[in-house]
């Protein structure tokens, strides 16, 4: 049985209605002028190489106003085109944005996402038209220079090593002994200056070490390091007398375990270096990724010229089909906690340097294209994933010993699945 309302119940429940939807206006009002969605919005164009991670919805910044967000995504219409993003800002930020503004992809803080910042221009240059096109400002990865930058520290320190283990294993005053000791000599001086150089904060990886409690560790290395080399310039020492008269100290044995925990030290503090947060996702342990004693692992694998153009990156159109095939494959392998890998090798034969950058990139399409195929999608919701990565392992065979004969150039899907 119904009933109906009085007068008065009528008039209030209206009242209530007009509150609500005035609230209701209100806050799209104001979330309209907080996202840059009013109807006076500017977008604006632009090219980049590689957007490096940022996604529909990035946030977008002027001079650390929080101005709008990207759009839209366009993909290049060839390979190694440019990628196109449409962005929106707000309108009453237009008159910041100029013909001559430069727009640059950024890291919000050290431990957060991406932003697109986007630099004003000059005062006198004139408002850029919507949908007006701007020039992309790439600024190099100071994360990526510090883990070069350790590398190549690693290296120099194994240059040390190799140097004292050839020192340590000759017998008597030879003159390969000699020679060994000058070879030593040189390479302690690369080392001197390298260290003096982080020590002075320079470069990226001294400017992290500066920063950090790792400094004070380093720095009695360098003492050590730099009171060897001042010995042998001076003909002083163990390795001095050595060089300038040709004889075997009986020092030479506490030396050589002196630069040697030197060089542990070191090495120790490159790997600290390599765990951190930040850098580990630059610095990538290919045996660590590749041996997992705790996983069963699923694999197939492609040979180089199966999927892609010779020494590119390039996927062919059967190569396409024939990665369709494996996302068949792995979507019958979706096991719980399973993480998926793709891992590319070189031919042993090419230059390291271009073997590695082509393996690495050959990887990332392979996902790239695989994700399309929802081979990481485990259930209906968008949280239902499974880890994947890629990985380029350059002319770097495969630490697994293999039962199988495999080519040297190839690349392989490889499924994880962790036993308990």
């Amino acid at each position: 049985m119904s009933r109906q309302l009085t007068r008065l119940q009528a008039v209030l429940l209206g009242i209530l209605v007009v509150v609500a939807v005035g609230l209701g206006g209100i806050a799209l009002v104001t979330l309209n002028e907080h996202s840059g969605w009013g109807s006076d919005n500017l977008r604006v164009l632009v090219g980049f190489d590689d957007i490096n991670g940022v996604e529909k919805g990035t946030r977008i910044r002027i001079q650390g106003i929080d101005a709008g967000e990207i759009e839209a995504i366009v993909s290049p219409d060839a390979p190694g085109g440019k990628v196109k993003l449409q962005l929106r800002i707000a309108g009453k930020h237009r008159h910041l944005v100029c013909e001559d503004a430069k727009v640059q992809i950024a890291s919000d803080s050290l431990f957060a996402g991406k932003v697109v910042r986007i630099l004003p221009g000059s005062p006198s240059a004139k408002p850029i038209d919507d949908f007006g096109e701007l020039r992309a400002d790439v600024q190099p990865d100071v994360l990526e220079g510090i883990a070069q930058a350790a590398g190549k520290l690693n290296k120099l320190l194994i240059e040390v090593d190799e140097g004292m283990q050839a020192l340590k294993g000759n017998k008597g005053a030879t003159q390969d002994l000699i020679d060994s000791a000058r070879k030593l000599n040189a390479v302690l001086t690369k080392a001197d200056a390298a260290l003096d150089s982080i020590e002075k904060g320079n470069g990226t990886l001294g400017k992290l070490v500066k920063n950090e409690a790792l400094y004070n560790e380093l720095t009695e290395t360098l003492t050590l390091v730099k009171s060897a080399i001042h010995e042998v310039r001076n003909g002083e020492g163990t390795l001095g007398k050595l060089v300038k008269s040709g004889e075997v100290h009986a020092e030479i044995v506490q030396s050589v375990q002196e630069v040697r925990r030197m060089v542990n030290s070191v090495q120790q503090n490159s790997d600290a270096i390599k765990a951190l947060p930040v850098v580990r996702s630059y610095v990538v342990d290919h045996n660590k990724e590749l041996i997992r004693p705790d996983c069963k692992r699923y694999r197939m694998w492609y040979a180089e010229a199966d999927l892609f153009e010779p020494g590119k990156a390039v996927l062919t159109a059967r190569g396409k089909e024939r990665l369709d095939d494996g996302a068949l494959w792995l979507n019958e392998q979706k096991y719980a906690l399973s993480e998926l890998l793709i891992a590319s090798f070189a031919a042993p034969n090419q230059n390291p340097e271009f073997a590695h950058a082509v393996t690495k990139k050959q990887s990332e399409v392979v996902m790239d294209h695989l994700r399309t195929q929802k081979v990481h999608r485990t259930g209906w919701w968008y949280w239902n994933t499974r880890p994947i990565k890629a990985i380029g392992c350059g002319t770097t065979p495969t630490p697994i010993p293999e039962t199988e004969k495999l080519p040297t150039a190839r690349i392989e899907l490889i499924v994880f699945v962790p036993q308990k």
